[in-house]
């Protein structure tokens, strides 16, 4: 690492990442190595005309980021450097990260396009994937003004705390962010049904990128230099490491077919699944006692017919209990004949 002026004022914002040394060269060329052998792919989805999407445009944006970040790293990790080249490095590892989020927000928003017709579909989603999107954009700014101004920490504690706060306020607003998507997932979700591996697919790397968050505002907050999530191994493990498999994600699949958004028909989908619940639960309201225990001497499995009335009966859990019920209780009447 190298000194320079005004070192313990960079220390107290008590950046994500600290300053680069010879611990960081080893970790910087595998996540270099590991972002270089993703940008053919990464590439072929914004050539291919069935791939591209504007939404590639910010992950595009993550890895240039990130790559900027890496090489920078391995430089400073072998040579002294100042402190232009530490604020950047600061810049590039903070606002990349903001760029990974609005994926999983636009993805969200198609999947439930894509499986719920417009005169079924609540009116807050658009609004709610435009806000989150504006949040994101008022944290990149924020987080970019902190950079630009990290050099005037070195005038005034005023300005130190100013900086500190700028890039607290940054954090605080990307977790708000991700937070909200994860909530708005898995209500959807539940709500209107939706396909569960698409749903899995958006919540999965949102919880990854919610690790992230957390880390980086405890770790701004923490004090102490000798701390755990101080340390380079927090950082290379809670942001860098969980940051890449969000961005797998992201291009895993093309996001046109998989999310393809307003497919659906006016007349279907959750219309009809709805049509269908009412009806199985009208034939079980009028079913006899006799054919309600035929039935589950015939059918001691996981029902095929249709949803639960209630919610949480959809759940994987309370169907394996429901279904270890009625494998019991046909054991018992199998005895008793």
């Amino acid at each position: 690492m190298s000194a320079f002026a005004g070192e313990d004022t960079i220390k107290n914002i008590n950046f994500t990442g600290g300053f680069p040394g010879r611990r960081d060269f080893a970790p910087s060329i595998v996540f270099l190595i590991a972002y270089a052998i993703t940008i053919p792919i990464l590439l072929l989805r914004i050539t291919r005309k069935s791939d591209r999407t504007v939404i590639l445009l910010r992950p595009t944006l993550f890895v240039a980021a990130r790559v900027g970040s890496l090489i920078l790293r391995i430089i400073m990790s072998r040579h002294s450097y100042g402190i232009s080249s530490l604020i950047a490095e600061l810049v590039l590892i903070s606002v990349g990260y903001i760029f990974l989020i609005d994926p999983f927000i636009q993805s969200w928003a198609r999947h439930v396009e894509g499986n719920v017709p417009r005169s079924e579909r609540p009116s807050w989603v658009k609004p709610l994937r435009w806000t989150l999107w504006g949040l994101l954009l008022v944290s990149i700014i924020i987080t970019v003004i902190a950079g630009a101004v990290t050099s005037d920490a070195f005038k005034s504690k005023a300005w130190l705390n100013s900086v500190k706060g700028l890039r607290q306020t940054g954090y605080y607003l990307t977790l708000i962010v991700i937070v909200f998507l994860a909530i708005v997932t898995i209500f959807t979700h539940f709500h209107f049904r939706l396909p569960i591996f698409k749903t899995l697919y958006i919540l999965t790397p949102t919880c990854c990128l919610m690790i992230v968050a957390i880390y980086r505002i405890v770790q701004t907050h923490t004090t102490s230099p000798n701390a755990p999530v101080r340390s380079l191994t927090a950082f290379w493990i809670l942001q860098m490491t969980f940051e890449y498999i969000a961005y797998l994600f992201v291009i895993a699949v093309s996001l046109p077919r998989f999310f393809p958004g307003e497919t659906v028909s006016p007349t279907e989908t959750a219309t009809e699944r709805r049509g269908s619940r009412n009806k199985l639960l009208h034939r079980e309201k009028h079913q006899s006692p006799e054919a309600e225990h035929n039935n589950q001497i015939a059918s001691p499995g996981l029902s095929e017919e249709g949803p639960d009335p209630r919610w949480y009966d959809r759940l994987l859990v309370v169907k394996f209990v429901k279904w270890i019920k009625k494998r019991n209780a046909a054991k018992r009447q199998e005895s008793q004949v």
